[in-house]
Protein backbone atom coordinates (compact mmCIF):
# COMPACT_ATOMS: atom_id res chain seq x y z
CA UNK A 1 0.00 0.00 0.00
CA UNK A 2 3.02 2.54 1.08
CA UNK A 3 4.76 1.65 -2.05
CA UNK A 4 1.60 2.23 -4.18
CA UNK A 5 1.08 5.61 -2.16
CA UNK A 6 4.69 6.54 -3.10
CA UNK A 7 4.24 5.75 -6.97
CA UNK A 8 1.46 8.05 -7.15
CA UNK A 9 3.41 10.64 -5.43
CA UNK A 10 6.21 9.78 -7.86
CA UNK A 11 4.65 9.55 -11.64
CA UNK A 12 0.96 10.10 -11.59
CA UNK A 13 0.08 13.03 -9.27
CA UNK A 14 2.65 15.00 -11.26
CA UNK A 15 1.97 14.03 -14.58
CA UNK A 16 -1.69 14.40 -14.71
CA UNK A 17 -1.28 17.72 -12.43
CA UNK A 18 1.50 19.26 -14.73
CA UNK A 19 -1.02 18.22 -18.23
CA UNK A 20 -1.80 22.04 -18.03
CA UNK A 21 -0.14 24.96 -19.35
CA UNK A 22 -1.41 27.51 -16.26
CA UNK A 23 -0.17 24.79 -13.45
CA UNK A 24 3.76 25.03 -14.92
CA UNK A 25 3.56 28.73 -14.93
CA UNK A 26 2.19 28.95 -11.05
CA UNK A 27 5.15 28.85 -9.32
CA UNK A 28 3.09 27.11 -5.83
CA UNK A 29 1.61 24.47 -8.16
CA UNK A 30 5.54 23.39 -9.50
CA UNK A 31 6.67 23.77 -5.97
CA UNK A 32 3.93 21.44 -4.93
CA UNK A 33 4.20 19.07 -7.55
CA UNK A 34 8.43 19.40 -7.26
CA UNK A 35 8.07 18.53 -3.68
CA UNK A 36 5.91 15.56 -4.14
CA UNK A 37 7.95 13.89 -6.63
CA UNK A 38 10.99 14.48 -4.08
CA UNK A 39 9.10 12.80 -1.02
CA UNK A 40 7.54 10.00 -2.65
CA UNK A 41 10.90 9.17 -4.28
CA UNK A 42 12.47 9.45 -0.48
CA UNK A 43 9.41 7.36 0.88
CA UNK A 44 10.01 4.69 -1.91
CA UNK A 45 13.86 4.23 -1.47
CA UNK A 46 12.84 4.11 2.43
CA UNK A 47 10.12 1.57 1.93
CA UNK A 48 12.59 -0.85 -0.22
CA UNK A 49 16.06 -0.31 1.45
CA UNK A 50 15.50 0.00 4.74
CA UNK A 51 14.14 -3.41 6.16
CA UNK A 52 16.71 -5.03 3.96
CA UNK A 53 19.27 -3.30 6.55
CA UNK A 54 17.06 -3.45 9.58
CA UNK A 55 14.57 -6.92 9.10
CA UNK A 56 14.85 -7.37 12.79
CA UNK A 57 13.84 -3.80 14.45
CA UNK A 58 10.89 -3.17 15.36
CA UNK A 59 11.35 0.84 15.87
CA UNK A 60 11.54 3.44 12.89
CA UNK A 61 15.46 3.35 11.94
CA UNK A 62 15.38 7.34 11.92
CA UNK A 63 18.32 9.12 13.96
CA UNK A 64 20.61 11.88 13.14
CA UNK A 65 21.88 11.09 10.23
CA UNK A 66 18.73 10.88 7.91
CA UNK A 67 18.43 15.11 9.20
CA UNK A 68 21.45 15.76 9.04
CA UNK A 69 22.01 14.08 5.35
CA UNK A 70 18.98 16.37 4.32
CA UNK A 71 20.32 19.32 5.64
CA UNK A 72 24.31 18.67 4.15
CA UNK A 73 21.74 18.23 0.53
CA UNK A 74 19.95 21.56 1.50
CA UNK A 75 23.25 23.54 1.52
CA UNK A 76 24.33 22.00 -1.23
CA UNK A 77 21.95 23.42 -3.04
CA UNK A 78 22.35 26.92 -1.40
CA UNK A 79 25.97 27.05 -2.31
CA UNK A 80 25.16 26.24 -6.26
CA UNK A 81 22.26 28.14 -5.96
CA UNK A 82 24.15 31.23 -4.70
CA UNK A 83 27.32 30.97 -7.05
CA UNK A 84 24.77 30.51 -9.85
CA UNK A 85 22.83 34.11 -8.92
CA UNK A 86 26.35 35.34 -9.01
CA UNK A 87 27.42 34.38 -12.51
CA UNK A 88 23.73 34.96 -13.76
CA UNK A 89 21.82 38.05 -11.66
CA UNK A 90 18.78 38.43 -12.07
CA UNK A 91 19.01 42.45 -12.79
CA UNK A 92 22.53 44.50 -12.99
CA UNK A 93 23.09 46.03 -9.79
CA UNK A 94 26.20 47.33 -10.97
CA UNK A 95 24.58 50.09 -13.51
CA UNK A 96 22.01 50.81 -10.99
CA UNK A 97 24.17 51.79 -8.57
CA UNK A 98 26.97 53.16 -10.89
CA UNK A 99 26.96 57.21 -10.92
CA UNK A 100 27.35 56.81 -14.56
CA UNK A 101 24.16 54.90 -14.89
CA UNK A 102 22.73 57.43 -17.34
CA UNK A 103 25.86 56.61 -19.56
CA UNK A 104 25.33 53.30 -21.17
CA UNK A 105 26.55 52.92 -24.38
CA UNK A 106 24.30 53.21 -27.00
CA UNK A 107 25.62 51.47 -30.55
CA UNK A 108 25.14 54.82 -33.07
CA UNK A 109 25.95 55.02 -36.66
CA UNK A 110 29.48 57.88 -36.85
CA UNK A 111 28.35 59.91 -39.20
CA UNK A 112 25.04 61.16 -38.43
CA UNK A 113 25.46 59.86 -34.76
CA UNK A 114 21.83 57.95 -34.73
CA UNK A 115 21.26 55.00 -32.90
CA UNK A 116 21.31 52.02 -34.68
CA UNK A 117 18.32 49.88 -35.46
CA UNK A 118 18.06 47.03 -32.76
CA UNK A 119 18.14 44.28 -35.52
CA UNK A 120 21.53 45.40 -36.83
Amino acid sequence: MKLTLAGVAIMFAPFVGLMAWSTKVFLPTMVFFASCTVIGLWVHRYIEVYPSLYHGSQDIPFGIWEPGIALGLLGAWGLCYMAFMDAFPRMRVVLMTSPYRDEVQVPVNPETMEPLPAHE
